[in-house]
């Protein structure tokens, strides 16, 4: 038996809280801020480290096990972490940032 509805709950569980975020944020906050881009961008690179954790998992035999698993979210969450912190300050400029 394959786990596909549990995939498809875990999507939906995502939509609905991102839903009732940008819900609740439009009440007082224009839709463009910087809360929302930092959302997005916190989101993508998310799934940015979910793809890069998928493809050695599964195509490469690598020792120890557990190397693949937490490469990728090791490499990417400081880059998910500085680009935060440059959105909140409104740097353009990375340097500045």
């Amino acid at each position: 038996m394959d786990n596909h509805g549990g995939i498809w709950h875990s999507r939906g569980a995502l939509a609905l809280v991102d839903g009732q975020f940008y819900r609740l944020m439009a009440g007082g906050q224009p839709r463009a801020g910087k809360m929302r881009i930092q959302r997005h961008l916190s989101n993508m690179l998310a799934g940015t480290i979910a793809t890069f954790t998928t493809v050695p998992v599964v195509n490469v035999d690598f020792n120890p096990v557990w190397v693949p698993w937490i490469l990728p979210t090791v490499i990417m969450s400081p880059l998910i972490t500085w680009w935060n912190i440059r959105i909140a300050k409104g740097s353009r400029d990375p340097a500045r940032a």
